[in-house]
């Protein structure tokens, strides 16, 4: 092809042209660079064409191409513009071979075409206010290189674009990608209009800053720097990875739509405060990856983590899972109405979580306070040197799929109400003051209500407060009571309960099962209920209990306060008894109640012992009362009866002294002993 002149032109035209200056022309012209004559036809830049590389190169250029002309680069050619300028208003440059420009080009409501196999190379300036193709050809923007898009930029299926300078695209404006970017290290991409990668692949090894918007449908790859202040979709079938060396900051919107993925695959996600990330497909933290977030994370779908995410603000987990292999720190709030699984690490205070779905990845507690009720309806662990508050007046509440596991301490100012299960390791106090006795006006205000299972290993103490256990409490540890301890459930102890000052109420329903030892030092026992024990009750204070309510086995020193007993079949004490006034202790017709060697029976003034079946005495039987010895019953004495100065022994049916003795200050009436 060679130049064409169209001269539809007058006399007086050609001479108005010849005034103008020789670097400035008003091309009305159809330039097609493909030899040295069409090169060296160019009526500006001082072309010099290069015969062993079909390079035309023109330096300092001037030219304005206006509508209806063209300047077309033919195949294998390469034009190089060193400097100069050229204006395409409303015109056409078409690139089939290579275009080098270290110049500016202005593209004012024209078009660029770069098309298949062709190469616009750009280290110079290049403003966009039309339209520019990239027709499976590769431009390629370098290291400081400009392109400034005010219009529209079509990266065709096929097409590259590779930058290691500046793209600016601004708004308003927008980059449509089917084709590849490549921003390189060093470049940087900024948009502040509309970037669409249907079915393109964006590859960022640079910088690309965002206040407009990215809709991807197919790959992000991030190996560089992203900063979002505007909005990225993330629609179906659409991929962003952020690779080992990327970091994406969002302070702006990131919407991860129905059918698409994010990954971070090693790199950081940093959601800065104000920014939001909605996930309503999948979102994957794989090793490596770092998510931080002071904004506001949304999931409705998948987020699966196996590195980091640290919380400082709100993630809410709007319904879906947030599957955990790795690790979660939360310093925020996490809102949960779906589904928190896995069996990573995940550390909380525990009033930063409002769960009303299901937790079961266990939570590692941090220090709390609980200045509000609170519900505990997943698994917990609370770690030697964290500190749980539940403050007065208020009730935390473990529900019946909730799980405690307690190494720390735990300091109950109010209410701890137990439908779940709590193993403590660590120490548990219930603290209505801490000296001093108990304030008649404060006592048994904070309390432990267990209706679940409690398994004590560590120390749970009752500073004035009150536990009251309605279902299973197995102490391996210590249990100290300076309050009241009520128990309607069973308790099941190999360790040591220790009763100081407090009141401990075994009623009609519970059971106390003790291999241990229940030490009882000055505070008191009431037992209506059943304690089997083989173990070892001690101290001085004041136990009550019906006798046969209690099956002993090992070793009771501390004396026994009778409550009213009627023996139905043969007992043997094995430990000391005391009948109060107001309280009899009837034997049985065909039953034998046992006083064993060095066990001591004391009726005091007003209390009874009344006998239809048979009382063997090898101890010591002490009266100050009233001993009745019906018309059928029999008393056999090998040990000692001492019937002092108010006690009366009335025998109506036998009494045989045996080898025993009789120390008698009181009144003897009835029958006479025998031998």
């Amino acid at each position: 092809m060679h130049k064409t002149v169209f001269l539809a032109i007058t006399i007086a035209s050609i001479t108005v042209i010849g005034f103008l200056n020789h670097d400035a022309y008003a091309i009305f012209e159809n330039y097609d660079i493909q030899d040295p004559s069409s090169c060296l036809s160019l009526p500006s830049g001082n072309p010099i064409w290069n015969v062993a590389t079909s390079t035309c190169t023109v330096t300092n250029i001037s030219l304005t191409l206006d509508s209806g002309s063209y300047l077309t680069v033919e195949h294998g050619i390469s034009l190089v513009i060193d400097g100069g300028e050229i204006d395409n208003n409303s015109s056409n440059i078409v690139n089939y071979g290579t275009i080098i420009n270290n110049g500016t080009i202005n593209n004012s409501g024209g078009d660029i075409d770069n098309n298949n196999g062709a190469t616009f190379t750009n280290s110079g300036i290049v403003t966009n206010n039309g339209t520019i193709y990239n027709y499976g050809g590769t431009i390629s923007n370098l290291s400081g290189g400009t392109i400034t898009n005010s219009d529209i930029i079509y990266n065709n299926p096929g097409g590259t674009i590779t930058n290691s300078g500046t793209i600016t695209n601004n708004s308003g404006n927008t980059i449509n990608n089917n084709g590849t970017i490549n921003n390189n290290p060093g470049g940087t991409i900024t948009n502040a209009g509309t970037i669409i990668s249907n079915f393109g692949t964006i590859s960022n090894f640079g910088t690309i800053s965002n206040s407009g918007t990215i809709t991807n449908s197919y790959t992000i790859s991030n190996s560089g720097i992203i900063n979002n202040n505007g909005t990225i979709n993330n629609n179906s079938g659409g991929t962003i990875n952020n690779l080992s060396s990327g970091t994406i900051t969002n302070a702006g919107t990131i919407n991860n739509n129905s059918g698409s993925t994010i990954t971070n695959s090693g790199g950081t996600i940093n959601n800065l405060t104000g920014g939001t990330i909605t996930n309503s497909s999948t979102l994957n933290n794989n090793p490596g990856g770092i998510i931080t977030n002071s904004g506001t994370i949304t999931n409705s779908y998948t987020i699966s983590n196996s590195g980091i995410i640290t919380n400082s603000y709100i993630i809410n987990i709007s319904s879906g899972t947030l599957a955990n292999s790795g690790t979660i720190t939360n310093k925020g709030t996490i809102i949960n109405q779906g589904s928190i699984s896995g069996a990573g690490t995940f550390t909380s205070a525990l009033n930063k979580i409002t769960n009303t779905g299901t937790i079961t990845d266990p939570v590692t507690a941090k220090t709390t306070t609980f200045a509000a009720g609170y519900t505990l309806n997943y698994n917990v662990i609370v770690p030697p040197g964290v500190t749980l508050t539940i403050n007065p007046s208020q009730t935390v509440t473990i529900n019946a799929v909730g799980i405690l596991s307690n190494s720390g301490n735990i300091s109950n100012n109010g209410t701890l109400i137990n439908s779940g299960n709590i193993t403590n390791n660590g120490i548990i106090t219930i603290i209505t003051q801490t000296s001093g006795p108990c304030n008649p006006n404060r006592n048994f205000t904070n309390s432990i209500i267990n209706t679940g299972i409690i398994h004590n290993k560590g120390t749970l103490a009752n500073y004035c407060g009150s536990m009251n256990n309605t279902n299973i409490l197995i102490n391996s540890g210590n249990i100290t009571n300076s309050g009241s301890s009520i128990n309607s459930g069973t308790i099941t102890n190999s360790g040591t309960i220790t009763n100081y000052v407090g009141i401990f109420t075994n009623n009609p329903l519970g059971t106390i099962n003790n291999s241990g030892n229940i030490i009882n030092k000055i505070g008191t026992i009431k037992n209506s209920g059943t304690i089997i024990s083989s173990g070892t009750i001690s101290g001085i204070g004041t136990f009550t209990s019906p006798l046969t309510k209690i099956k002993n086995t090992g070793t009771i020193t501390d004396t026994i306060t009778a409550a009213t007993t009627t023996f139905s079949s043969n007992y043997t004490l094995s430990y000391s008894v005391l009948v109060p006034s107001a309280v009899t202790l009837r034997i049985n017709s065909g039953h034998t109640l046992t006083i064993p060697s060095g066990v001591t029976l004391t009726i005091n003034s007003g209390g009874i012992l009344s006998n239809f079946g048979s009382i063997t005495n090898i101890g010591t039987l002490t009266n100050n009362g009233l001993v009745t010895n019906r018309s059928i019953g029999v008393i056999i004495n090998n040990g000692i009866v001492n019937n002092n100065i108010t006690g009366t022994i009335n025998n109506l049916g036998v009494i045989h002294k045996s080898t025993g003795t009789l120390n008698n200050s009181g009144t003897l009436t009835g029958h006479p002993w025998v031998s």
